[in-house]
């Protein structure tokens, strides 16, 4: 981000009516004195905004980092936390607080921050720098994906392929071609099937007229010659 920054997340928003009440930077319309009032402070936030979030789950990486007492390059800046972890004294100044509370799974904005006013240069460069690590994601996901699906139509065709050098195997044996059962298997680039399937393509083999030894035999399972 600008300036040497670095968030754990980052984003940007320009805020609708409904959003800026419930980020809690707007009241409600009922508690302004008129609508003009109201419209008012919302026209005045209606704008673009930049947005970090800085995350600890230590005390240790809480108490360590420097930047607590930096101005940050955002208008927006939250901390987030587990429940108890750091105390409300000690919350940085104009940071707001997103407290996690593992019993029930949520995440609740516990201080609203204050908003700032990044200059146009800021906001540029950390738009830039989203817009870079989205880009990198989006075109790294697909070169994921790409590799992905060669990967399936190649074991698609290497299963295909082998299937039918299953099928070429076996009529070989069937016509009693080769030496043996394996030198068929080995010709028809098959690895052994497993010793049930083996002992099965044996029996073909002698069906289709020679043994193992190489003994030829008529139909019948006689000695030719």
């Amino acid at each position: 981000m600008s300036r040497g920054w670095v968030a754990d997340l980052a984003g940007v928003l320009q805020p609708t009516q409904t959003e800026l009440i419930k980020l809690k930077f707007v009241r409600p319309r009922k508690k302004y004195n008129d609508y003009e009032e109201f419209r008012a402070a919302v026209n005045t936030l209606q704008r673009l905004m930049t947005c970090l979030v800085e995350v600890k789950t230590s005390r240790a990486d809480f108490v360590g980092d420097k930047k607590w007492k930096a101005v940050h390059v955002v208008d927006l800046a939250y901390l987030a936390v587990p429940r108890g972890l750091i105390k409300p004294e000690e919350w940085p100044a104009k940071w707001g607080i997103l407290e996690y509370n593992e019993t029930r799974d949520e995440v609740k904005c516990i201080r609203t921050p204050e908003i700032g006013c990044a200059s146009m240069e800021e906001q540029r460069d950390v738009i830039l720098g989203i817009a870079i690590r989205r880009d990198h994601h989006t075109r790294y996901e697909r070169a994921r994906e790409f590799q992905r699906e060669r990967r399936i139509e190649h074991n698609e065709s290497v299963s295909r392929t082998r299937a039918i050098d299953a099928m070429r195997a076996m009529k070989s044996i069937v016509d009693g071609q080769h030496e043996d059962v394996e030198g068929a298997l080995r010709y028809h680039g098959v690895k052994a099937f497993p010793g049930h399937f083996m002992k099965d393509l044996k029996s073909l083999w002698a069906i289709s007229g020679q043994t193992d030894e190489g003994v030829l035999l008529d139909r019948n399972g006689q000695r030719r010659g």
